[in-house]
């Protein structure tokens, strides 16, 4: 299940998990540039977590940037279940968030 939810100048345009990769993909556009905080069940990630965070620009023009930001579940494990959420924030006071339930493998 994926929710959204936006204010401001920044939008979450998607949010997938790639089952095949165990990699969790929040796609995200705005200006000025967005900062990326990734939770999961409502709290910080943490070393246990076994995971790793990459965030790509993949356009940048004179209206918004793309986004795309990936969180890499290590370590094929059950204990990956849970709900994860994208915040998505920027310095002009935009921010959107967007939930995935994940199931364990």
């Amino acid at each position: 299940m994926f929710t959204s939810g936006c204010s401001g100048a920044v939008n979450i345009t998607s949010l997938v998990y790639e089952q095949s990769s165990h990699m969790l993909v929040c796609t995200s556009s705005g200006r000025p540039a967005t900062s990326v905080t990734w939770t999961k069940n409502g709290g910080p990630l943490s070393k246990a977590d076994q995971t790793m965070f990459r965030q790509s620009q993949l356009v940048v023009d004179s209206l918004d940037s793309v986004y795309e930001n990936r969180l890499d579940l290590l370590n094929k494990s059950s204990s990956h279940s849970g709900s994860y959420t994208c915040t998505i924030a920027n310095d002009g006071g935009g921010e959107a968030t967007a939930t995935l339930e994940v199931e364990g493998q």
